[in-house]
Parts: structure tokens; C-alpha cells; sequence
């Protein structure tokens, strides 16, 4: 009687390759479900993230659609038979998985940094105005994320009511940013009232529009910032 025949060679290297790729599958599960664990409980303990994923939540939800992906196609992976066909599926079906999770760990680093660098939005603080036969102003100016040829606009005008006095501007300053993108400096001057019971201070991205006289919501645009003080009679 004739010895039963053992696996072939091609079928052990197929066997071989099977378990491997399904303990890298189930690897690669694991790193993702840690990752997004992690991820998902530093970045909401976090004022950045919290902040990105306000202002850019479509990022975020397509990141989530990617790493749902990415998970989907590694399980998937599990379900290939161990032939040879079934093993390079395998294979692609890992491949695009872990691209699928690398393009949704960029989104959320762009995102993140969108968040942390403010976009150039200026920021207004240490609003100080102090009248007398000259009004004294001063304030504070503060703005991240300023690209390479941009600068921030700081503007004071004042109003009688809504009504311009004198000039359209009392003031008008041109801040740049540092070589990292950073504006944060403070101004000072003073100016003659004339008649004025409110001065209107703004700052905003040079591409920016001052609509808003009066700080009116409605009206601002989105990166505008201002302030209205009130001047004694």
C-alpha cells in the first residue's frame, strides 16, 4: 500500500505565509483600536483638540470614516482562505488598510495643527484707554499661524455715535510675524478726542475686510477682532 501523500511544498509555504499575514492582521487591529483610544482621550482632554475638532469637524469625520476602513479591511483580511489567491487578497487587503489608517493620522495632524496655530487670527488684550486733553491708547496684539508675507492690520477709529470723526482712521498699524509665523507685540499712542465718545479698535489678517464699526457681530467678518470702549463725555 502506497504511503499517503503530506502538503506539498507550495501548500506549506502557503500555510506559512497564511498564519503570518492573519497574526499581522490581528497585530495591526490591535495598534489601531490602542491609537485611536489614545488618540480620541488626549486630544478631548485638550484645549487644541477640542478646538480642532469645533472648527474642522468634517476632517474629523472623514478621519473616522478612514480608520473605520482601515479596521474593516484588516478584519476582512481574516476571512481570505489560505491559498495562494487568498493570500495575496490578504495582502492587499492589509496594505490598503494601513494606508487607509495613515491617511486618517494625517487628517488629524493637519487638523490639529490648523487648531494650535489659530489660522492667523488676531487676538485683542490689555485694552487700555485713558482720556484726558490727549486720549492714551494701548493694547495688545497676538496672532499664530501667520503665513510667509501676510501680516496683521491693527486699526483705531473713533466715533461720534456711529459717525466718524475726522478721518475714516485714527490709527492704523502694520504688525509682521517672527520667522514662526507669530505676531505678538503692543500698542501705543495717543490722540485728540475731538467730539469722539467711543473709539473702535480692530485687528485682522491683511486680506481681512474692517467691516464693523461697531464691533456688531453680525457684521465682523470671521478673523476679525475688535473692541469698543467708551469715552467719557
Amino acid at each position: 500500500m502506497a504511503a499517503p501523500h503530506g502538503p506539498t511544498d507550495q501548500q506549506q509555504r502557503n500555510a506559512r505565509l497564511d498564519r503570518f499575514l492573519s497574526r499581522a492582521a490581528l497585530l495591526l487591529i490591535a495598534i489601531f483600536l490602542v491609537i485611536v483610544g489614545v488618540g480620541a482621550i488626549v486630544g478631548l482632554s485638550e484645549d487644541f483638540g477640542v478646538a480642532a475638532v469645533d472648527n474642522y469637524p468634517q476632517l474629523y469625520i472623514a478621519t473616522a470614516l478612514l480608520m473605520a476602513i482601515a479596521v474593516g479591511l484588516a478584519i476582512w483580511s481574516l476571512f481570505q482562505n489560505g491559498e495562494s489567491s487568498g493570500n495575496r487578497n490578504k495582502a492587499w487587503l492589509l496594505v490598503g488598510s494601513t494606508a487607509a489608517f495613515a491617511i486618517g493620522v494625517l487628517l488629524v495632524t493637519f487638523s490639529v495643527h490648523l487648531g494650535a496655530t489659530g489660522g492667523g487670527r488676531p487676538n485683542l488684550s490689555d485694552v487700555s484707554v485713558r482720556p484726558n486733553s490727549l486720549v492714551e491708547v494701548s493694547f495688545h496684539v497676538h496672532a499664530d499661524g501667520v503665513k510667509n508675507g501676510k501680516m496683521i492690520i491693527a486699526e483705531v477709529g473713533a466715533y461720534r455715535d456711529k459717525i466718524p470723526v475726522g478721518n475714516d482712521l485714527a490709527y492704523r498699524a502694520v504688525l509682521r510675524p517672527n520667522e514662526a509665523g507669530k505676531v505678538d507685540g503692543t500698542v501705543s499712542f495717543s490722540l485728540k478726542p475731538n467730539g469722539a465718545n467711543r473709539l473702535t479698535i480692530r485687528a485682522r489678517p491683511d486680506h481681512g475686510t474692517a467691516d464693523g464699526a461697531d464691533c456688531d457681530p453680525s457684521q465682523a467678518q470671521e478673523k476679525l477682532t475688535c473692541a469698543t470702549v467708551l469715552l467719557p463725555e
